[in-house]
């Protein structure tokens, strides 16, 4: 993903940018229900959404960052039509289904 898109999420408590999905795993599996990160997807031009669930278990989902030629215009997850000018729109629309909460850990991989 090109710099300018990727500049609006550094120093944000939730955004990893060095964890994959295993260090995503390992993160949340000892952090509260609902505790959430982003980080970078193993998909082009895609970033991850992975979240501890009620149950215990984490899940992931895809956030697509959306182009026109060159230039990044918005994110939409998994497939909704729905497209977000920023990931903190795209996760205010999504918290009060998904009960997110921001890490309170500094943890590895930050920003």
């Amino acid at each position: 993903m090109a710099q300018s898109a990727l500049a609006q999420l550094h120093g944000k408590p939730w955004y990893k940018p060095n964890f994959g999905r295993q260090q995503a795993e390992q993160f949340l599996a000892s952090s509260p229900v609902g505790t959430f990160v982003i980080r970078p997807s193993s998909t082009p031009d895609c970033l991850a959404l992975s979240q501890k669930s009620d149950d215990g278990e984490i899940f992931h989902a895809r956030i697509l960052c959306i182009r026109r030629g060159n230039q990044y215009v918005g994110y939409s997850i998994g497939g909704d039509s729905e497209v977000f000018q920023t990931v903190d729109a795209l996760l205010k629309r999504v918290q009060p289904k998904t009960k997110l909460v921001a890490p309170t850990a500094p943890g590895g991989g930050g920003g």
